[in-house]
């Protein structure tokens, strides 16, 4: 039972280490909860927390809806990173000194390589439902 989720096995890599960050920063979210507690921030840190740990999971069992998760995941992170980069340009004027850029761009770039070159048609074997069928 060999599945394909990406049509290369180094995209697949690269989808499994961003999950792993995306998951490691959720975490670190969590922690700084601690250090200034607001309404918004803990509805969402908990969420994202349980998506990306959902989204490492289904890439680690190559399920189906794996790339999909990991669609919302990077989406969720590059439009927050994104809000970060323009708040900060239009306070303090452009800088490449900023950190957002450090984690848009390369999660920018995953998102589309990710798109590219996922597999269309994932086909599993259905063990169940080849119950009684004849395969000569």
């Amino acid at each position: 039972m060999r599945r394909k989720v990406f049509r290369y096995k180094f995209v697949y890599f690269i989808a499994i280490i961003s999950s792993l960050l995306l998951l490691w920063f959720t975490i670190n979210a969590t922690l700084s909860l601690y250090n200034n507690l607001n309404l918004i921030k803990l509805i969402f840190v908990p969420l994202a927390l349980v998506l990306n740990l959902v989204t490492f999971i289904n890439l680690i069992g190559k399920y189906k809806r794996s790339v999909l998760f990991l669609n919302i995941s990077l989406c969720l992170f590059i439009f927050l990173t994104g809000k970060t980069i323009i708040t900060d340009i239009l306070n303090h004027g452009f800088s490449l000194q900023d950190n957002s850029y450090k984690y848009f761009l390369p999660f920018l770039i995953i998102l589309i390589i990710v798109n590219k070159y996922k597999v269309s048609n994932i086909k599993f074997d259905n063990e169940i439902e080849s119950i009684g069928t004849q395969n000569d």
